[in-house]
This record gives C-alpha cells, structure tokens and sequence, in this order.
C-alpha cells in the first residue's frame, strides 16, 4: 500500500497539487486501498473514499489519528461516506497511523475507539 499510496503522491504533485504527505488507508493484505488520504503542510486532511462503503443502519465510521509517540489515537471526527476534510492541528507527521472503526451513530462517545477497527494507514512524506 506504501508504493501505492507514493505514486499516488507523485501524480498529485505532478498535477499541481502538492500534499505534504499520503497514506493508502485500506485492510491489511488487500489488493487495493479503499480511501486515500492527504495531509497539507497546513495541518489539513483531505480523505476520499476510492470504492463505495456501505455502513450499516445506526452507525458512522469514524476517523482516527496516532502519532508514532502516542499510546491511544484521537478522533478526528465522523468519516462521510463521500469523504471528509479535517484538521490534523498541525502540519502532518511522518508515521502517523490513521484508523477508521466503525462507530454507534454519532461516534464514539467516550473519546475512544469503542468499534471494531475496519481500516488503517500510515502517512509516509513525499
């Protein structure tokens, strides 16, 4: 997923727009990623889903964050289905895991992932 996500990284640059960094967020031995993350050297996080995601009736995917020193990851906020843009409260950190469970509607109350983690990444710099 790393080799997918840097030439992904790659093509973007060439179009123009540059992220910091990129993860292939996806399920671990799977062909392809199911979304594709960028990070700005402003902070912000762009994901955008690259195949359809059904989520059951009364639940939300939720987006994660764990930076490479950190024992828990931090919620970034419910995951749209057409994909979300968040602050990552500072520019992006080579190594940063990002996570998507799925969460009771409205996320998880307790400020920690209480689902089961569907899906993970690593954000690698370009």
């Amino acid at each position: 997923m790393l080799v997918l996500a840097t030439g992904l990284g790659v093509a973007l640059w060439r179009s123009g727009v540059a992220p910091q960094a990129v993860a292939a967020i996806g399920v671990a031995n799977a062909p392809a990623p199911l979304f594709l993350a960028q990070a700005d050297p402003d902070g912000s996080l762009r994901i955008s889903p690259l195949a359809v995601i059904a989520v059951p009736n009364g639940r939300d995917l939720q987006l994660w964050m764990q930076l490479p020193k950190d024992q828990e990851p931090h919620s970034l906020g419910i995951l749209s289905a057409a994909g979300s843009t968040v602050s990552l409260g500072g520019p992006p950190v080579e190594g940063t895991r990002l996570l998507i469970s799925l969460e009771p509607r409205g996320g998880a109350s307790s400020g920690r992932i209480t689902g089961q983690v569907l899906y993970g990444g690593t954000l690698a710099n370009r």
